[in-house]
């Protein structure tokens, strides 16, 4: 297997082009996401806008993508062999935009002869590549941008210098020409958004372009920001994954008043400082040599008792039936904990009084300062006292420092989407429906990527961890008591705490409100703050439940009138009731189909089942405490 080697390869200067689709509600003018009536394609020079052949505006039949429709028209262009080997680009277009493709490529594509894969992430298409005949390696591939640049297309043109969205009626008429320049608008800004983007990562910082913001990220940093080879030590991932925890997300009480919101300073980058495990591992039976706590980054195999007198325990602990925590959480107990933990993690629970009681195997890294200097340059672009600030490379440069480290606890298997009848169907494809009839089919394939290094990604968000606990200590040092944290946040009744702009510090998140926030937390971001008068404008409506959008340069009654809305769900579902949500199919509903027809809104029932095990116990009176287990004796 190869180890992580800097990159020195020449960047491919690849072409792109973007497009953007329109849609209405089903039959009427209602806006809305099951009827595409408009798609725009832009290449950075000519703008070509589609509609349907002679139809009556709204007229509902399945023609927009089985030929002589938008759609049609909009694949027939952007498949031309002019544009093959070009990255067509559409703005959240894993969620919506592709979808709308993937019928005409099963009709009208099959019978002129394309064929195509699909790369499916978090029930989404990260990447469509499609093809003519058995030209595999000449291909168009279709990416979402927004996994690439993952803001509001108008936030990040703006940020970028640019012009923006054109303010528009959604409502409006199909027939009305003025969704002409409002399609064409949306389609130059994305291509230029792309295009700023490739020249502040390539010419600016000195990295490459990948697929999404992590493989970016990490270009950057084996381009710019290493000079020798890392050692990947293989051997140990199987055991590091264990240990490979998200950020904490919990309720500690339900109702609160006199709140604060702090938030720390991009805490992952700041993490990312520290040294990383990316050096050749070694592994030891039993209790460590002090030698290799002292000088070495590990993850320990071992017996913890946590005492039940410490009400916010230290040590994550995935859920499940066997100790009878809530399956698939991630859960902090108290009690004898079995299980595989950083070294920083385990070291912080001897601080605060845990127990270590028995070694069993641990697993130590040199340590490298990976990150050190790519977060130390890169944070710099962020200072807004710098003569040079640019506010899109500032956003650019935040986007970068927060996907580097995922990468490297990708998981190995990759999930592929294929023609159940591609001559190349790999032998563990299994039909997306469970019938051996179905025309699409799933399959996962073993990756090796030399950035895969779990170790790299579990000692950043330990790291995190640690550091969200010791702000939560110190805020019940001041005198406080913590209602909720997420990840790099803590909600708390003391003001006492400092503050600054520093990388890792913390920052007043709302500081007109503070001391002054009323707070209803149901379970992980599923909570609602106003303010101490409890009038109608919250500082976060309904967080978890937003079903209403709007924005700052909306009018008051919009405003109002969104925030009232998401107050009344919230309270519904707070009550126990069941609230209705309205969603667009996913990919994988549409595979199971056979990809014969474009998405439909969905309305999925959710209800708040009161005595649903959550991550801490909870109490009739709002507080909460953490399970108390015995894995061992």
């Amino acid at each position: 297997m190869a180890d992580l080697t800097p990159l020195s390869t020449e960047i491919k200067d690849r072409p792109f082009m973007v497009f953007d689709i329109e849609s209405k509600d089903g039959k009427g003018q209602k806006a809305g996401f099951t009827r595409p009536f408009m798609a725009g394609v832009y290449d950075g020079e000519d703008f070509e806008a589609f509609f349907d052949d002679e139809r009556k505006a709204g007229e509902w039949d399945e023609r927009y993508y089985r030929g002589g429709g938008n759609i049609d028209k909009a694949m027939r262009y952007m498949l031309q062999k002019c544009f093959c080997g070009y990255h067509i680009y559409a703005h959240n277009g894993g969620r919506f935009d592709f979808l709308f493709l993937l019928p005409w490529l099963m009709t009208t594509g099959k019978r002129l002869g394309f064929r195509f894969t699909i790369t499916p992430v978090a029930s989404s298409i990260q990447a469509l590549d499609v093809w003519r005949g058995n030209n595999k390696w000449k291909k168009w591939r279709f990416l979402d941008s927004l996994k690439l640049i993952p803001v509001g297309l108008d936030k990040a043109a703006k940020s970028f210098g640019l012009e923006g969205k054109l303010l528009h009626d959604l409502h409006m008429h199909e027939k009305d020409p003025r969704w002409f320049d409002y399609n064409k608008q949306d389609c130059v800004q994305l291509f230029d958004v792309i295009a700023k983007f490739h020249h502040y990562i390539e010419q600016i910082l000195g990295g490459e372009v990948g697929m999404t913001a992590p493989a970016t990220a990490v270009k950057l940093l084996r381009r710019k920001y290493m000079n020798a080879p890392l050692p990947r030590s293989e051997d140990t991932h199987e055991f590091i994954r264990s240990s490979y925890f998200g950020g904490r997300v919990e309720v500690f009480a339900k109702f609160g008043e006199g709140l604060s919101y702090f938030d720390i300073n991009s805490s992952y980058p700041a993490c990312m400082l520290e040294a990383m495990p990316a050096g050749k591992a070694t592994t030891w039976e039993g209790p460590p040599p002090a030698r290799f706590k002292k000088n070495l980054i590990g993850f320990a195999e071992v017996d913890v008792f946590v005492p039940s007198t410490i009400h916010i325990p230290p040590l994550p602990m995935r859920g499940d039936k066997e100790n009878k925590l809530p399956e698939g959480k991630l859960v902090f107990p108290t009690g004898n904990l079995h299980g595989v933990w950083e070294w920083s993690e385990l070291q912080l629970a001897l601080e605060v009084g845990c127990k270590i009681k028995k070694w069993y195997k641990s697993v130590w890294y040199k340590p490298v300062y990976l990150f050190k200097d790519f977060v130390s340059d890169l944070y710099e672009y962020r200072n807004k006292n710098n003569p040079k600030y640019d506010e899109g490379l500032a956003a650019v440069v935040k986007i970068m420092m927060n996907s580097a480290y995922g990468k490297f606890g990708m998981k190995t298997l990759r999930k592929t989407i294929y023609l159940g009848e591609d001559p190349e169907l790999p032998k563990n494809a299994k039909p997306a429906d469970g019938n051996p009839n179905c025309p699409i089919w799933y399959a996962e394939e073993e990756v090796d990527a030399p950035y895969i290094m779990p170790q790299v990604a579990a000692r950043v968000t330990a790291l995190g961890r640690v550091k969200l606990y010791r702000y939560m200590l110190e805020a019940q040092k001041n005198g406080g008591s913590i209602f909720y944290c997420d990840t790099d946040s803590i909600i708390t009744d003391t003001m006492q705490m400092e503050t600054t702009t520093e990388l890792g510090g913390l920052k007043d998140e709302y500081p007109k409100y503070s001391g002054k926030l009323k707070g209803r937390f149901l379970g992980p971001k599923l909570y609602m703050l106003t303010d101490d008068e409890d009038n109608f404008e919250p500082v976060i409506a309904a967080k978890g439940l937003q079903q209403e959008r709007y924005k700052k340069e909306d009018s008051d009654e919009k405003k109002q009138k969104a925030i009232k809305s998401n107050r009344d769900m919230f309270d519904k579902f707070a009550s126990g009731k069941t609230v209705y949500m309205k969603r667009l199919e996913k990919v994988g509903t549409l595979a199971r189909e056979g990809f014969s027809r474009g998405p439909q809104v969905r309305t999925i029932p959710r209800t708040h089942l009161q005595n649903t095990p959550g991550k801490r116990l909870m109490h009739e009176d709002g507080s909460t405490a953490p399970y108390n287990i015995h894995m061992w004796e």
